[in-house]
């Protein structure tokens, strides 16, 4: 049901939604700290006050690409091997992280950094309050998320009752909520893990149910409504952002709504599959974590410079255009010199099924060959 690009092996919607995740991000971000457009234009507060969520997003696809990979494993094998699928994700997500940390580190630091650089080193950063490297909280959580998924599942699992592991993650997703009912809103893991949950278990179902799947996305466009409202409406009513509902149930309306979004995306006749499936978009996956990384560091350097374009709407603009490409290309670039090369070694080191492998993997499904995160 899900078209996949041509050579790559990618899988063309899921590109377009994480394509999609990443420029909510940098479009929020560039219109907070940039002030490209007036605080009472429409899509100002659109992107100042809705399109951060594009984290949540980002969440519900890892939680559908990594579930994915462990439960084809573990239907092959009825386990997963643990070394090769750790050492799989830090050759994804350290270099590149370490580097980010650095620069961070090294040229934005202008004050003692909280909390100290041992958290930052460990991905523990996530539970204290930062000054530096900010967007570094997300990493923490799939961090986290990568730690612990393989071994609940590993657990959870039997073979001849695989549906344990959908009652284990219903555990897992309702945590969340007794978390938040405790303590709020939290940007740690424990507040938003929910959102990597439900993506875990829409790639279950698509697993080892996968006829629901099926009749489920034979109305995407419906989905696809059903889950904007879930995610959109708590923003357009601002008595949904206070009090009770914004502090124990606005982070799980982002993550239901998005699992909907996922859910639509798999039907390639949903009404947003043109732009998914986009060139455009796949260029924007292709870089999407090293532009997550970097994107910060070029608008904190694009700070020092915008008020001298702010003499007419056009030069704004035009500002706010060249921060964006400036962003894709310094991205292009560390995918070039950094991510492309530390994946090319890991599957020299660690490839998903090799006996020659230094720590051999059982073969897990190819069509998430360069999207598992």
């Amino acid at each position: 049901m899900i078209k996949q690009t041509k050579g790559a092996k990618r899988i063309a919607e899921l590109d377009g939604l994480r394509a999609s995740a990443i420029l909510l991000v940098l479009g929020c971000h560039i219109q907070i700290f940039l002030s490209i457009l007036p605080k009472n234009n429409l899509v100002a507060w659109f992107f100042a006050q809705t399109a951060w969520n594009g984290i949540y997003l980002f969440f519900v696809l890892s939680g559908f690409l990594i579930g994915g990979l462990c439960f084809n494993e573990l239907q092959a094998s009825s386990s997963i091997h643990l070394p090769p699928f750790w050492a799989r994700r830090i050759m994804r997500t350290w270099p590149l992280y370490f580097f980010a940390l650095g620069m961070n580190y090294f040229f934005l630091k202008h004050q003692e950094l909280t909390p100290s650089l041992i958290h930052y080193l460990t991905f523990t950063q996530v539970f204290f309050k930062m000054n530096l490297f900010i967007e570094s909280w997300t990493l923490c959580v799939e961090e986290h998320f990568y730690l612990l998924l393989p071994v609940i599942l590993i657990l959870a699992y039997r073979k001849d009752n695989p549906a344990r592991i959908f009652w284990v993650l219903t555990v897992l997703m309702l945590s969340a909520y007794v978390y938040r009912y405790k303590y709020g809103y939290s940007l740690n893991t424990f507040g938003v893990i929910d959102s990597l949950v439900i993506g875990v278990m829409v790639a279950y179902w698509k697993k080892f149910n996968p006829s629901a799947i099926e009749r489920l996305c034979r109305f995407p466009n419906l989905l696809l409504l059903v889950g904007l409202i879930f995610v959109y409406v708590p923003f357009l009513f601002s008595c949904l952002r206070k009090g009770i509902f914004f502090q124990r149930f606005f982070q799980g309306s982002q993550g239901i709504g998005f699992g909907l979004v996922l859910l639509s995306s798999m039907n390639p006749k949903v009404m947003i599959g043109p732009y998914l499936r986009s060139r455009f978009c796949r260029f924007i996956a292709e870089i999407s974590y090293s532009l997550y990384l970097c994107h910060m560091f070029v608008i904190f350097v694009a700070q020092k410079w915008i008020e001298s374009f702010r003499h007419s709407w056009i030069q704004v603009f035009i500002f706010a255009l060249a921060t964006f490409l400036a962003c894709c290309a310094i991205a292009y670039c560390l995918y070039l010199l950094i991510e492309s090369p530390w994946l090319s070694l890991r599957e020299r080191l660690v490839p998903r099924s090799s006996k020659k492998a230094l720590f051999p993997s059982s073969q897990v499904d190819e069509q998430v060959l360069k999207m598992d995160t």
